[in-house]
């Protein structure tokens, strides 16, 4: 015979104090509600390292998706640089914002260069059709 996985204390009828049986209600008299349930320590065991291997597997996928949402959070602030204050911090905001204005500080000596060589090009334009004009005479 092997030892059953689940066994209860239950009130004795015709002894005084408590015997042990493999059903909470052996008979019509006995009430399910008064035996103490036992279950074999291996079995217990057993059930007690499911639920920590469960429990284990849901923190694992929160910290998955806890750690996906920050990243998506902190990507979409990095897209959002020209965003007031309040969305990303006063160093990363002034940050941007003085690469920004270095990036058009460019633009504009770019620009007026590239005015001046056209001028310049010009100029030269001109006078090669002076010179070409003073040999043609």
């Amino acid at each position: 015979m092997s030892t059953p996985e689940t066994i209860y204390l239950i009130p004795g009828e015709y002894e005084e104090g408590l015997v042990w049986c493999d059903d909470p209600a052996p008979d019509s008299y006995s009430d399910p509600d008064e035996a103490v349930k036992y279950v074999r320590a291996d079995i217990h065991e057993s059930a007690l390292k499911r639920q920590g291997s469960a429990a284990k597997m849901g923190m694992d996928a929160a910290k998955k998706d806890a750690s996906w949402r920050e990243e998506n959070a902190r990507r979409l602030l990095a897209e959002k640089c020209d965003a007031p204050v309040g969305w990303i911090g006063p160093d990363k905001y002034r940050t941007a914002r003085e690469s920004k204005m270095k990036f058009f500080k460019t633009i504009k000596e770019l620009r007026e260069q590239n005015e001046k060589l056209q001028a310049r090009v010009a100029e030269l334009e001109s006078d090669e059709q002076e010179m070409v004009g003073d040999n043609n005479v």
